[in-house]
């Protein structure tokens, strides 16, 4: 998220992050590539997180105040901002731009002496757009009374899993409305005083809106509930867990310790891909990955059982490749409440 503050000479834009934990970073200055000893304002970051807009005083623009952009490198530091050039920018004053969800439309402010403070609407160059956006709704509800829950639900995009793209209440009606990335994968976590935390993965697509609706369970009622985690990976036919399970794995410890009389099993399970031997052996290798994670956060061992089932159990047709990622999945049941 960019801020305003003092640094380079003028005023400067800063960077502050939000945590999974839902903590705001100390700002940091956003570096030379972006301020100078001119003034910069109005910064305008995309939901994408790697593109930023921003206005700029100065002689080297086209004069008063120009737009900006500039983009996150590879190596998490921004690229020197580039003048958005004639066109969008005039001798008069531009600034506080803003980006329609399709990424290409924008609007700005532009001010001159004789109509002040206007706003313009235009398309922006291809190589200025930003990422195309789609729109989520979600609905929260209890599983059993379908009546609506006042969730907290977080939203983090599976390959970047270290930053919360979302972290919000929903309404009275258990509604949430927020922007997606399209063609990104997302994990969804949900979470509400008296339930069990509900985990969904939402697949890359390229659709302008989708829904989800989620059923959470009461802990007064989770003994013999199995809970998928749909936001744990593996490497391929390997028990070494990838970096995108850590929000969830990381939510499962603070469930445990918030109802410390709790006791769960963690099962594996498999596709019918390779030999039923190989399968047993991965599937208990993998459930065994997760029962370490939770010892190492803190989880007694008494309160944790766990078990490999192989390609026993499927849930769906593994004649698809659909079929088998479900199939291929880690699930706790709580056994002690």
């Amino acid at each position: 998220m960019p801020v305003q503050g003092r640094g380079f000479g003028g005023s400067d834009i800063w960077m502050t992050r939000r945590s999974l934990a839902g903590h705001w970073s100390t700002p940091a200055n956003a570096g030379a590539g972006i301020n100078t000893v001119n003034n910069e304002g109005s910064p305008y970051i995309h939901f994408d997180g790697r593109t930023l807009y921003f206005m700029r005083d100065g002689k080297t623009g086209m004069g008063g105040y120009d737009l900006y952009i500039s983009q996150l490198g590879i190596n998490d530091q921004w690229r020197t901002a580039e003048n958005m050039g004639n066109g969008i920018n005039s001798a008069a004053d531009e600034g506080g731009l803003a980006i329609h969800p399709d990424g290409k439309t924008a609007v700005i402010t532009r001010f001159t002496t004789d109509r002040q403070n206007d706003l313009f609407q235009f398309q922006l160059p291809e190589k200025f757009r930003a990422a195309p956006l789609q729109a989520l709704n979600v609905v929260v509800k209890d599983k059993q009374t379908l009546k609506p829950v006042r969730a907290r639900l977080e939203i983090y995009q599976v390959e970047a899993f270290d930053t919360t793209r979302l972290s919000q209440w929903a309404d009275d009606q258990g509604k949430i409305a927020t922007p997606l990335l399209k063609n990104k994968s997302y994990g969804v976590i949900a979470e509400a005083e008296g339930y069990l935390a509900y985990s969904a993965n939402l697949p890359g697509d390229n659709a302008a809106v989708r829904s989800l609706e989620i059923k959470m369970i009461p802990l007064a009622s989770a003994k013999g509930q199995v809970i998928v985690m749909q936001n744990v990976f593996f490497e391929t036919g390997s028990a070494a867990l990838l970096p995108g399970s850590i929000p969830e794995l990381k939510k499962l410890v603070l469930t445990l310790k918030s109802n410390p009389n709790m006791k769960i099993e963690i099962t594996g399970h498999t596709d019918n891909v390779g030999t039923d031997d190989a399968n047993m052996t991965l599937s208990e290798a993998r459930a065994r990955k997760v029962y370490d994670y939770l010892v190492t956060g803190g989880i007694d061992r008494s309160r944790l059982t766990y078990s490999g089932k192989g390609e026993t159990q499927p849930i769906a047709d593994n004649n698809t490749a659909e079929g088998r990622r479900q199939n291929r999945r880690t699930e706790f049941s709580v056994t002690a409440n």
